[in-house]
């Protein structure tokens, strides 16, 4: 019966997931026009040493979440309606483990209320929503990472080591897959060092976990780090050079470079960031003008946490409230690492839609901690209170308390205000038009960031090479090596005749003289004097409907 009845909620919250993604409309962000169909298509079609780096740096990236998007383009694109449903089904599957969750931590006093309250808190966070059909994959990969967590709090109560394999295979599979998910693996490593008393044989178990975790690392990785080792030595390339000094790049240590404008700027940012998402200001990063307290939240039930540690009895509260608030110190251990290590190698908070999912087991568990200590204290248990001559009374586990987590969901949810970006746009009869611009065979085509989604819908014989060009702002890092760079040099010289390029105005507006400098710099061609068309598209910003131009290359 209770199977009869989660596989019932399943059904209806993929419904009301895949409604919510079709009435959000396709995914058009930077990366997806830079990446998440280039990846794929270069994949299938072997162009990963044919074509040089036409989408950035992340033409290097795991291709394997992004192939079912890309396939679905190819065979369902007249079905868009479909496409997006099917999108949001990772959404539908994300408030399931909520639900699974929540009834894993709650068992008493209440239980019903705090199970829907959790799924309303985790469910609609402010880059959660947003990302409801997106190409990110910050859903999938926060199912991934609750599913682990899930099953190794089950094994605190029943220790099962097939439950530990599956966890840690999961955990190391995502992490292989979009390696921003390593650092939940690190934080739940350090955690169950802390807590290794939860289990009987921790030093085995540890063990199993991590070498579960690197099994499922290489086994969604591994093929992919073989390759990219082969072509440009090194793994993880164009990451981390200045460990493997490949001869590729110049860049030697891109992932400080990448995110450099995300970090805190002075020590009171560090130890307050959580409460820069609770301002709906204009942040640092991938996410503008939105507003959030769930991180904030978190933050403060940690330190409230930290100061009861000593002041109560979790056995006591176990058997009033059907908590077992040890489960809770674990997580909140785990959001602790999380975040020592995020906010020093992303701070992109969209990383951590999985702290966000569980913010309302977390937030809800604490408030009745902290609220049942000062009814013990004042002893609120049952009041009569007359005002007058008016009697009435009241009881705090079934008036007070139900009214506080509420008050609660209702402040948390109601204080979320989705990012503002701009990147949906209305679904239309086809999930992705390209124009077929008939490049000539042979060719060599210039792309410049953002040109990615052009390239599987032209010429395949000819050859599509990146330009280093300042996108958003003047500051601009040379990811190519000379000796790269020098070999586009002579590509060009070779083809002037058949020698052209691609731009995405709607990003390269504002560095647009840069680029064109760039252009002179790097492969000896005058924009002003190539001849250019628009490569129509059903891809909208703002007023635009066409972003690319394709423009024949006059060499110097």
């Amino acid at each position: 019966m209770k199977k009869c009845k989660s596989l019932i909620l399943f059904i209806f919250l993929t419904l009301v997931s895949g409604i919510i993604s079709i009435s959000k409309g396709m995914d058009r962000s930077f990366d997806v026009r830079n990446y998440h169909i280039y990846n794929p298509y270069a994949f299938l079609n072997n162009r990963l040493s044919y074509d040089i780096m036409p989408a950035d740096i992340q033409s290097y990236f795991n291709p394997i979440l992004d192939i079912p998007y890309y396939l679905m383009v190819k065979h369902l694109n007249n079905y868009p309606f479909i496409v997006n449903f099917i999108q949001g089904i990772s959404y539908a599957l994300l408030l399931f483990i909520i639900y699974k969750f929540s009834r894993l931590i709650f068992k008493g006093i209440h239980k019903n209320l705090l199970i829907i309250i959790s799924m309303i808190i985790g469910g609609t966070g402010a880059l959660t929503l947003y990302n409801i059909g997106t190409l990110t994959h910050d859903i999938f990969v926060g199912d991934a990472i609750l599913i682990s967590l899930y099953l190794l709090i089950k094994t605190f109560n029943k220790y099962r080591t097939y439950n530990i394999i599956i966890s840690g295979f999961l955990l190391g599979g995502i992490c292989g897959l979009k390696l921003t998910a390593g650092i939940f693996a690190a934080a739940i490593f350090f955690s169950l060092i802390f807590f290794k008393s939860k289990f009987k044989k921790p030093i085995k178990t540890l063990f199993v976990f991590c070498l579960s975790i690197l099994t499922g690392f290489l086994i969604t990785n591994g093929f992919w780090m073989y390759k990219l080792y082969s072509l440009f030595s090194n793994p993880f390339f164009p990451y981390f050079n200045n460990i493997f000094n490949s001869d590729y790049t110049n860049t030697q240590n891109l992932l400080k470079e990448d995110f450099l404008n995300l970090y805190p700027e002075n020590i009171f940012e560090y130890l307050f960031f959580p409460f820069c998402f609770y301002q709906h200001l204009p942040t640092k990063g991938f996410e503008l003008n939105y507003q959030d307290f769930r991180f904030a939240g978190i933050y403060i039930v940690f330190l409230i946490n930290l100061f009861l540690y000593k002041l109560f009895n979790n056995k006591k509260f176990h058997e009033n409230y059907g908590i077992d608030f040890s489960n809770i110190n674990f997580l909140l251990t785990i959001c602790f690492f999380t975040y020592i290590i995020w906010i020093n190698t992303f701070a992109t908070v969209r990383y951590l839609t999985p702290i966000s999912a569980i913010s309302g087991i977390i937030i809800l568990a604490s408030v009745i901690k902290f609220f049942s200590i000062i009814k013990e204290y004042f002893n609120l248990e049952n009041q009569q209170i007359n005002y007058k001559n008016i009697n009435f009374s009241f009881n705090y586990k079934k008036t007070v308390l139900p009214i506080i987590l509420v008050t609660v969901c209702g402040y948390i949810t109601l204080k979320t205000i989705e990012p503002d970006m701009l990147k949906r746009i209305p679904i239309k009869d086809k999930v992705l038009y390209i124009d077929n611009v008939n490049i000539p065979d042979n060719s060599v085509v210039i792309t410049v960031s953002g040109c990615g989604i052009t390239i599987p819908f032209q010429n395949p014989k000819a050859r599509y090479i990146y330009l280093n060009a300042p996108r958003f702002t003047e500051r601009n890092v040379n990811i190519l090596s000379d000796k790269k760079q020098q070999e586009i040099k002579d590509l060009v010289k070779a083809n002037p005749d058949k020698t052209y390029f691609i731009m995405d105005l709607a990003i390269y507006m504002k560095t647009f003289n840069l680029t064109k400098k760039a252009l002179k710099e790097y492969t000896n061609i005058n924009f002003d004097d190539s001849e250019c068309k628009v490569i129509e598209n059903n891809i909208n910003n703002k007023r635009t409907s066409s972003f690319y131009l394709l423009c024949k290359a006059n060499i110097i």
